[in-house]
């Protein structure tokens, strides 16, 4: 009826859309935008800051008050660009006095969990600590990828808090496959012992198997047990000014012999054994004393071994046929065996044998002990290593000369890459 009035409205309407309506969502959307990413920059700097990593950060999502969400963290080496560890997100919950972590899709290269140990140790010293919060951490999944394998940690938690005696870091998980019972619970503290700093620490796995990698992937030690070796204990160490000391008490299963002993010495050895160790004591990073039993078999054995046991360990050796290529099978090895200052003890353990049979060749003796009393642990190296113009006598006056000049090798590389043959019995 107006025409004039509807085309005042729709140029009104038109008018208030492109001048006030746009550029308000658009400013808002860049100050959003804006404000996002100088969050997530905050972020990133913030973790670099805290583990000494090149954090990137694809996302920052508060998802409700007090929770922020990264979305897509990477750690990397901040000199040579290697990834350390990734999370498919990783949620932030602060409040007063205490800090709660949880990770989704987390996953670490297991040979730079150093770095994150480091860390915790700077957290777990007493200046340091004053001003932390409790944290938490949690992770439904966590995935290490070791040198050999990578291991699958499930239902992780961990926790560090400040105690009287000064602050303490624990965290517990359970291998994969592992749905029952108590978790494997690894303890770290801080705190000092004689008036001087001191950190001890403290594995428990119950009833759990680890895998030996798992342990040693994240260590300098290099894993000489084989991929299939697990370990079921405790061990308990303190490092203080002197260093490292403590014990371990656990069975070792399904070790390599051909991996442990042939790889390592001139000597032939196969099969999987499995260590039993009521009792090792280590000070100053030495092994002081240690008492158990040691199984294996059946596998190979090469004659030399059982000519260098004979003779070095004052052990009797069996009458049997001599085979044509050096190498003999066994039934079985048994013994118990301790290690302590008067020396190496060993008892014959042999099923279905007399007593004193420490390898046997179905129902044959191959070795038994002579039952005189302990020899000197250099012994055990003697007749693994044998006798060779690069020798020194095994002596505390010797061994600082040993760490600090080059050392030959008596087993030339080629015998470390020998076949795989060793490992099955004949």
């Amino acid at each position: 009826m107006f025409p004039w009035r509807s085309k005042r409205r729709f140029i009104c309407r038109t008018g208030f859309v492109l001048v006030c309506l746009l550029p308000t969502t658009a400013v808002a959307a860049w100050a959003v935008f804006e404000q996002g990413d100088f969050q997530r920059q905050a972020w990133q700097a913030r973790l670099s800051d805290e583990l000494g990593l090149e954090a990137r950060i694809q996302r920052v999502v508060h998802p409700a008050p007090g929770a922020t969400r990264l979305e897509g963290v990477e750690l990397a080496d901040p000199e040579t660009a290697a990834l350390v560890a990734r999370a498919k997100n990783l949620e932030v919950i602060e409040s007063a006095g205490q800090v709660s972590l949880a990770i989704d899709g987390g996953e670490i290269d297991a040979s730079q969990l150093e770095r994150f140990w480091t860390v915790a140790a700077a957290r777990l010293r007493p200046r340091a600590a004053i001003e932390r919060k409790r944290t938490l951490f949690s992770a439904a999944a966590l995935t290490l990828h070791g040198a050999q394998r990578s291991h699958l940690l499930l239902d992780v938690r961990g926790q560090s808090d400040t105690l009287t005696s000064g602050r303490q870091a624990l965290l517990t998980f359970r291998p994969r496959h592992a749905d029952h019972g108590e978790p494997v619970r690894i303890c770290v503290a801080r705190g000092s012992s004689g008036g001087r700093p001191s950190t001890s620490f403290e594995m428990r796995t119950g009833d759990k198997q680890l895998n030996c990698s798992l342990l040693l992937d994240s260590t300098p030690i290099e894993n000489q047990l084989g991929e299939t070796a697990t370990f079921q204990g405790s061990i308990w160490a303190r490092e203080a000014g002197e260093g490292w000391e403590g014990e371990l008490a656990g069975v070792i299963r399904e070790i390599d012999l051909h991996v442990a002993v042939t790889q390592q010495f001139p000597h032939r050895l196969g099969g999987l054994a499995e260590a039993n160790v009521r009792k090792a004591r280590f000070r100053r990073g030495r092994l002081e004393e240690a008492m158990g039993s040691l199984t294996a078999g059946p596998g190979i054995i090469g004659e030399p071994l059982v000519d260098a046991a004979a003779e070095i360990l004052h052990l009797n050796r069996g009458s049997v046929p001599a085979a044509p290529d050096g190498l003999l099978g066994y039934t079985q090895l048994a013994m118990e065996y301790q290690v302590d200052a008067s020396g190496l003890t060993m008892r014959g353990r042999c099923d279905g044998q007399a007593p004193g049979v420490v390898l046997r060749q179905r129902e044959t003796p191959l070795l038994v002990e002579s039952g005189g009393p302990a020899g000197p642990v250099v012994s055990l190296i003697r007749a693994l290593v044998p006798q060779s113009d690069v020798q020194v006598p095994a002596t505390q006056e010797a061994e600082w000369l040993m760490r600090v000049l080059p050392v030959p090798q008596v087993m030339p590389p080629s015998h470390r890459r020998a076949s795989t043959g060793d490992r099955n019995p004949r």
